[in-house]
């Protein structure tokens, strides 16, 4: 498993400090996330899903906490023609990204470095301005962190995401 301090290093080579580091109760859903950092973690809280299809492969989804997705609409969103998506179990979060579930992140791209997965993210994360509030690979803690520095650190870790 990924430690704090390796994604805290990898977010300094690019010259990124997070505005926030919040440390909590291990938060394995979003609701226990948005609890765990109210008031004291800016951003928009971050919401991660990896799913797999047999033929398209492993993707992993990074949205706003309140965005809903609709699996059987996810093939024309990633132009996937006849995919059939599915929760990727957790032994394979922890295979091909180095996390635990619950610990999922758009950080978490930096332990494959296979391009197994390929990343999704929401236009709003990364628009102009946008800050972001997710876990530096492990549920027992929140950062934040603006969406540009976010695009930068997935960009130098050989992911470029779909949005």
């Amino acid at each position: 498993m990924t430690s704090v301090e390796a994604v805290t290093s990898a977010l300094e080579k690019l010259g990124i400090k997070p505005s926030a580091m919040v440390e909590h109760d291990a938060a394995m859903t979003v609701e226990a996330g948005l609890q765990a950092i109210e008031g004291k973690c800016p951003g928009v809280f971050v919401k991660n899903l990896v799913v797999r299809d047999k033929k398209a492969g492993l993707f992993l989804l990074s949205v706003r906490h309140d965005a809903k997705v609709d699996m059987k609409a996810l093939p024309q969103l990633l132009g996937v023609s006849g995919g059939n998506f599915r929760m990727a179990d957790s032994a394979l979060m922890t295979e091909k990204l180095g996390v635990a579930q619950g610990s999922v992140t758009p950080l978490a791209v930096m332990n494959d470095t296979e391009g197994a997965v390929r990343l999704v993210l929401d236009k709003t994360l990364v628009a102009d301005g946008a800050t972001v509030a997710l876990h530096p690979c492990t549920n027992t803690r929140t950062c934040s962190i603006s969406g540009a520095e976010l695009l930068a650190f997935v960009n130098s870790h050989g992911h470029e995401p779909l949005l």
